[in-house]
């Protein structure tokens, strides 16, 4: 006599697979984009520290301004970045500079103002 085998066990251990594959992949998405949008963080950051530095070597290069002056920031830090030299009118006999950039990454916006005065 044949008996009927019952196939129950293997349909729950499929579904249970699938169940802890699920909460897996979607553990896995949450840190993937978490990190996604750490590193937009830590790019436009950086971004603005290097445009920053380009607009120290701008004033190095080529002296202090007389007025505000908009550099082109686009090739170093991509198309909405921006890069701003001034001169301070209070600062130390008008020798202090102001330094702006602004770097736009996953539509988040990194801001730098940096002061310059020389012999501070």
């Amino acid at each position: 006599m044949n008996q009927p085998r019952s196939r129950g066990f293997a349909l729950i251990l499929v579904i249970s697979l699938l169940a802890i594959m699920s909460m897996t992949f979607l553990h896995l998405a949450r840190s993937c984009r978490r990190m996604v949008l750490q590193t937009g963080q830590l790019y436009a950051s950086n971004a603005g520290l290097n445009l920053t530095a380009s607009g120290l070597a701008w004033v190095q290069a080529h002296g202090r301004p007389d007025g505000p002056v908009v550099l082109d920031a686009n090739t170093i830090a991509g198309p909405r970045a921006g890069l701003q030299v001034e001169p301070m009118a209070n600062g130390m006999d008008g020798k202090c500079l102001q330094i702006y950039a602004s770097v736009e990454q996953s539509g988040r916006t990194s801001r730098v103002r940096t002061d310059l005065c020389p012999g501070r």
